[in-house]
Parts: C-alpha cells; sequence; structure tokens
C-alpha cells in the first residue's frame, strides 16, 4: 500500500510541476518532454535493460532452480539456521517464515535480486501471521526488512549482468567492492538493530560477525589469496551440493562431505580476532591489545563453545554403542552366521570383534557388500575362529558385473528344488542376451524349496525339542521382483550349503521380504536377532517387524538377562538421539517377551524382563513414551499394581508438558503443528485405557477429569473426551 502511494506521489509531483511551467513559465513543449520521456525511459528499461539482461536472468535463475534441486540451497539453509535462531528468536523454529527468509538471504547471497523478492514478500507475510498487533511491526520484521535491505551478496550476478547489457569491459570488476559493501553494511545492521532489540550475543552469533569481519579484512589485505579462499569455499560448499545432486533426506547426505567450506570460514574467524587486534592498535598498546583481544575471543568463541557443548561430547563412562553391539553378537549361537544390513548394524560389531575380541566365533556378513566380488572373497576365507562361509561359487563366476542381476523369465510354473535353480544359473548356456547387448543369466521359475531333513534339524539342536513336531517338509520360497541380484543370490547358496550345521541369523532392521530371502514366517526372535529355523509362524495380515518371528521364551530369556548395557541406566551421562532411538528395538523385543511369558504364566521372569526394561532405559533419559505403555499393562498383568500406577504417572505427566506447551501457542502455530498435539492427545488417551483394560477403574476416574480438560483446551481438533 505504502508504495503505492509513493508511485502516485511521483506521478501526481511530476504532472504539477509540468502544469506549472505550462501556465506561468509559458513552456508549451513541456508536457511533449514530459511524454516522450516516459516512452524514452521504457524503451530504454525494456530494449536497452531488459531484453538484454533476460538472457543472463534466465541462465542464473536456472541454475539456481538446479541449486535449488541439488541440495545447494539446503545447505545454505542448515548453514544459517544456527545463525538466524539468535536473529530471529521469536520465530518457532520449524515456522515456514524461518524457511522463507533463509530462501531469501541464499537468493540476495548469490546476487539474485529478482528470485529474493518473492520469498521477501512471502516471508513477512508469515511474520506478520505471529504478529500479535497488526498495525505495528515486530523484532523479527524489523530484524528482517533491515537484513533484506543490506543484501549480503556474495557473487552479484544481477549488478554484473546489468554491466554486460551496458557493455562494460570489465563487469565482474565490483565483485569484490559488492562482497566487502553488503557484508559491511549486514554487519552494521545486525550490531545495531540487535543491540537495540537486545538480543543474545553467544557463541555461533559471534563466530559469524567474527567470520564475516575477518572476510573482509581478508579481500582488503591480499586479494589474490582472498579469491582461492573464496573459491575454495564456494567449491566445498555450493558446487559441492550441486555436483553431488543428492536426494533429499539421502542416508548418504553428510555434512561431512562439506567440511573443507568450514575450514575456511573458520581461518575467516581467525582473520576477524587479528582484524579486532589492529584496530584496538591505535587505541592501546600492541602488548595490552594483543593478551585482550586474545583472551576475549578465546572467551567468546572457543572457551564459551567448549562450556556449553561439553556435556553434549563428553563420552565419560559412555558404553551404550559398544554394548548394543556386544547384544547382537551375544544374541547369536557358537558359530553362527550372522546377516546385517547397513552401517549401524555392521561397523559396532566389527569394533567388538577386532578391538574387543568379543565373540570372534560369529561370521558378520554385510549384506550390502556382497554385491562386490572382493567381498565375497573374504567370506570364502577364514576370519578370527570363524570358518569359511560355504559358498559354491567359483570367482570367475561372479568376478565384476557377473551375476549382479540375474533376470526372471517366466517358462515354467514348477517349484524347483533350491539346489537346481542355483545350478541353472552357474550354467554357462542359462543366458539370454538383453536388448543392449549384455549377455545375462537367467531363471525360468521363481518358485523355489529347500528340502528339509527332520533329522538333521534335531541332531544340531536347531529348534527346542518341544518344536520337533512342527518342524516343516520344505520351506517354499516364491522369489518377488523381476531379477534376483548377487548378494541374495550368494545368500541363497549359503543357506542351501550350510544345510542347518550353523546357526543362520538375520539382525533386523528391515521388513522387506528380499532382505530375509523370503522367508520371514520362518523365523525365531531371540534377544537382538532373527533366527532362521524351520518351521513356520504365520504372519497376520497387515503385520509389521513387531510381529515377525516366534519366540523362544527360554533361549530368549537367557540370553537378554545376560547382556550388558554399557552404562544405559546412569543419570550422569547424555544419553544421545541415537542412543534413544536404539531403545527402539530393545523396548519392542523386550515387551514382545514380556508378553509372551506372561501368556505362557512365567509370572517371575516376566517380571524380570520389565523390571530390566525399566531400570536400564529410564523413562526419563530414553524418550520414546509410546512404547512404554506395554510395560505399564506388563505390570497390571503380574499383580504390580503400584509400579502400574507409578509408571504411567510418569507418562502422563509426559504428555502433559507437550499439550501445555502447545496451549501457549497461537491458533494458527497450533494448526501447523495439529498431527503432534493429535498424537499426543491420543496416546495419553492410550494410557487411561491401559488402566481401563486393566480394571484399575479407580485409577482410570482419577487421571479421566485431567485429560477431558486438554480435551476442552483443543477441542477445535475433535477429539472425544472419556
Amino acid at each position: 500500500m505504502a508504495l503505492n502511494i509513493v508511485w502516485i506521489a511521483f506521478f501526481i509531483v511530476a504532472f504539477v510541476i509540468a502544469l506549472y511551467k505550462f501556465i506561468f513559465l509559458h513552456d508549451t513543449e513541456v508536457f511533449k518532454t514530459l511524454v516522450d520521456g516516459m516512452f524514452d525511459s521504457a524503451k530504454g528499461s525494456v530494449m536497452d535493460v531488459a531484453f538484454p539482461l533476460a538472457g543472463t536472468m534466465v541462465f542464473f535463475l536456472g541454475l539456481m532452480n538446479i541449486a535449488e534441486r541439488a541440495g545447494a540451497i539446503n545447505w545454505i539453509a542448515r548453514l544459517l539456521n544456527p545463525f538466524m535462531k539468535r536473529l530471529f528468536p521469536e520465530v518457532p523454529d520449524k515456522h515456514p517464515a524461518m524457511g522463507q527468509m533463509v530462501m531469501n538471504f541464499s537468493a540476495n547471497m548469490l546476487g539474485l535480486d529478482n528470485a529474493a523478492t518473492p520469498f521477501g514478500l512471502k516471508a513477512m507475510e508469515s511474520l506478520q501471521s505471529l504478529n500479535p498487533n497488526k498495525e505495528k511491526a515486530t523484532n523479527a520484521q524489523i530484524m528482517f526488512l533491515v537484513l533484506h535491505t543490506s543484501g549480503l551478496t556474495i557473487i552479484p550476478l544481477t549488478i554484473i549482468s546489468y554491466r554486460l547489457a551496458a557493455g562494460s569491459h570489465d563487469a565482474t570488476s565490483i565483485f569484490i567492492p559488492c562482497v566487502l559493501a553488503t557484508i559491511g553494511t549486514t554487519l552494521a545492521s545486525i550490531i545495531m538493530v540487535g543491540l537495540y532489540q537486545k538480543l543474545k550475543w553467544d557463541k555461533v552469533l559471534i563466530s559469524w560477525l567474527l567470520g564475516l569481519i575477518g572476510l573482509m579484512y581478508h579481500a582488503s589485505k591480499d586479494r589474490k589469496s582472498f579469491y582461492v579462499l573464496l573459491s575454495l569455499f564456494l567449491f566445498t560448499g555450493i558446487a559441492l551440493k550441486i555436483y553431488l545432486n543428492e536426494r533429499p533426506f539421502e542416508p548418504r547426505e553428510r555434512d561431512y562431505a562439506l567440511v573443507g567450506s568450514f575450514y575456511v570460514f573458520a581461518i575467516w574467524i581467525g582473520f576477524g580476532v587479528y582484524s579486532l587486534y589492529e584496530s584496538a592498535k591505535k587505541h592501546l598498546a600492541p602488548k595490552i591489545a594483543g593478551p585482550v583481544l586474545i583472551a576475549g575471543s578465546l572467551l567468546a568463541a572457543p572457551v564459551l563453545m567448549g562450556f556449553q557443548n561439553w556435556d553434549d561430547h563428553d563420552r565419560s563412562d559412555k558404553y551404550t554403542a559398544v554394548a548394543m553391539a556386544k547384544a547382537y553378537l551375544s544374541s547369536c549361537d557358537k558359530n553362527a552366521i550372522l546377516f546385517t544390513i547397513g552401517d549401524n548394524d555392521t561397523f559396532p560389531l566389527w569394533y567388538a570383534q577386532e578391538i574387543e575380541n568379543f565373540r570372534t566365533d560369529v561370521k558378520i556378513v554385510n549384506t550390502s557388500l556382497f554385491m562386490t566380488d572382493w567381498y565375497i572373497d573374504q567370506m570364502k576365507m577364514k576370519s578370527y575362529e570363524s570358518e569359511a562361509l560355504p559358498i559354491s561359487f567359483k570367482h570367475n563366476e561372479y568376478v565384476g558385473d557377473k551375476l549382479d542381476y540375474v533376470a526372471h523369465i517366466p517358462k515354467i510354473e514348477t517349484r524347483w528344488d533350491v539346489k537346481d535353480f542355483i545350478a541353472f544359473i552357474k550354467n554357462p548356456k542359462s543366458t539370454v542376451e538383453m536388448q543392449n547387448g549384455q549377455i545375462i543369466h537367467f531363471y525360468p521359475t521363481n518358485k523355489i524349496r529347500i528340502p528339509i531333513d527332520k533329522n538333521t534339524i534335531i541332531k544340531n539342536k536347531v529348534v527346542s525339542p518341544r518344536y520337533n513336531d512342527s518342524i516343516v517338509s520344505a520351506i517354499e520360497i516364491d522369489i518377488k521382483g523381476s531379477a534376483i541380484y548377487k548378494n541374495r543370490l550368494m545368500m541363497l547358496d549359503i543357506v542351501t550349503n550350510n544345510n542347518w550345521k550353523r546357526p543362520i541369523y538375520f539382525s533386523g532392521g528391515a521388513f522387506d521380504n528380499e532382505d530375509y530371502l523370503w522367508m520371514k514366517e520362518f523365523l525365531q526372535l531371540e534377544g537382538m536377532v532373527y533366527k532362521l529355523v524351520p518351521v513356520r509362524t504365520q504372519l497376520p495380515k497387515g503385520a509389521s517387524q513387531i510381529d515377525m518371528g516366534q519366540i523362544d521364551t527360554d533361549i530368549m530369556f537367557d540370553k537378554v538377562m545376560q547382556w550388558d548395557w554399557g552404562n544405559s541406566e546412569s543419570l550422569s551421562i547424555y544419553h544421545d538421539p541415537e542412543t534413544r532411538r536404539n531403545s527402539i528395538t530393545y523396548r519392542m523385543n523386550l515387551s514382545r517377551l514380556m508378553s509372551k511369558l506372561i501368556a505362557e504364566g512365567k509370572m517371575d521372569k516376566a517380571k524380570k524382563v520389565i523390571d530390566l526394561a525399566m531400570t536400564k532405559m529410564p523413562v526419563d533419559q530414553f524418550e520414546y513414551y509410546s512404547l512404554v505403555d506395554p510395560f505399564a499393562k506388563g505390570y497390571y498383568a503380574i499383580g504390580e499394581k503400584a509400579k502400574a500406577q507409578d509408571l504411567l504417572k510418569k507418562l502422563i505427566k509426559k504428555y502433559q508438558e507437550n499439550l501445555d506447551y502447545y496451549s501457549k501457542l497461537d491458533p494458527s502455530e497450533q494448526t501447523s503443528i495439529a498431527i503432534e498435539i493429535i498424537t499426543d492427545l491420543e496416546r495419553y488417551r492410550g494410557l487411561l485405557q491401559v488402566a481401563k483394560e486393566s480394571g484399575d477403574i479407580a485409577f482410570y476416574n482419577q487421571c479421566k477429569t485431567p485429560f477431558n480438560t486438554y480435551i476442552n483446551i483443543f477441542e477445535r481438533f475433535g477429539r472425544e473426551k472419556e
């Protein structure tokens, strides 16, 4: 609205002046001049600037789009996020305004002013939604407007494009002046507005400001080396993100790929300190200025960072990672073969074997690496106390890309014996030529059978005697998809040639049929791993991983009670997110064991399992509260009513704390996190249902009233009362 008024004012003033000159100064040509000027200006804007500039702008806006899709903008967003949270403390972390402001600054940094404007308008609109007083700008709006105006620019593309369109012989000569000028205005803006708004000047904000000051100082003192470091910063930052072209949320998207840019910025922080030293020398003696600046900088950034982050990174008495690795290995029987899937279920296990010499009798097989010939070669050799794997394929049969992709070309519906299936694939004549000329192996049926010799199973004690009558005569497999890959073929070959001599396990962590060689219904959960057994456990329709595998309570109980928990129960160590996330597997498996023990009437053992879970994974430390509900129900089942109520009270308090926080948010903010609010309400309700279903009506009625209070607070979400 204000901008419209300004433009209208321009036209009115121009018209009034022209009218004055016409009436009083008798300038009869003034209106002709005015109109000609308007047309000349329009012609110059369109023909001399817009059209020549269009190609350049389209090119760079295209690069901007590529950068956004490749993840470069997201990298900038993550880079700026800690800084942004300090500049805009009023804006919630995940609010849309934060992302829009980051996109605006990112576009400005790349010199794409036209691309920055829409993001800026959208950001201001989102910030207005957080404004309690719509007639007065908030601190966040003021800070954003000032920073947008300062226009921090790393690559001034638009200005360079204008100069190119105007025929400049050295269009890029303004590069350094623009960078220095915009950094200077940005620094001044942050400092002045920050002081006025009384921002918290913590380690992150100070480090950022020192880095920007150092960048300006470096550019002014040594242009050549500055260009070298700037190139390194850009190529190991934005350019690297474009080159890698990572998919969003790709597991391999690691910040350590960008460590080069971090080093460069650290160097600029150092230059920033030296710049302050040179400024201080003008007012203080060098012998005083040096120690004062060094001490102040150390206290302001490194020491403060170390002090505030020490507790998050202190690993004293923290052994939960290796403890989980040992839990996987100790869950396996002697001389076992353990198929793992990825990093987290493999690398810690390797460490436990290699460094701590723990359970070196277990042969770990990383199925991801099993696609490579060199790894297959390794698996055919003895390692530690573990014998070589019984792989029948020869090196020349799988070397390079051989057997990477064995296609299913349906020719018969017959179910083949697994040995005949593998023999067919090995046959040099069982090949087919693809459209691209490549020769690959194929198999004519995807239906195979693994015959079971009951006497062998009993002799090798694959399952407990009580399951002897349930041993199947064969395991029938239907290979899904249009092909079988090398790693699955090798796994199938091992199962075939092993003939139940060595116990075979899967680490879990996935629910896909392929990861278990299409034998998910022939598994037995033993601690942290799933054992392949010739006993079928029918999976219910819509089953999840929590339903997979039967449980032999005697075997699993003995293994669980021998686990080393790595000081997990300690309240003095920091349980990082990964440690807390690992509790999901522990709690799921222990709750399944507990339920089976209760069903079998083994209440003493069930109590030990519940106490173990609650002791080793304290509720306050490990979160993931919804996975604790079964243990409250378990306490009721074994007659420990007081413990059940105490546990439910702890869990209820956690949800109440969340809901109390949500209740203080504006309605628009509540809407943006409606799923979180509804989820917490329903999980809270689930706790009441545990008491109700367990017959503890008095406790249910006691907890019902405060629950209904929260339903009233969030009544617009339409949840029913108890």
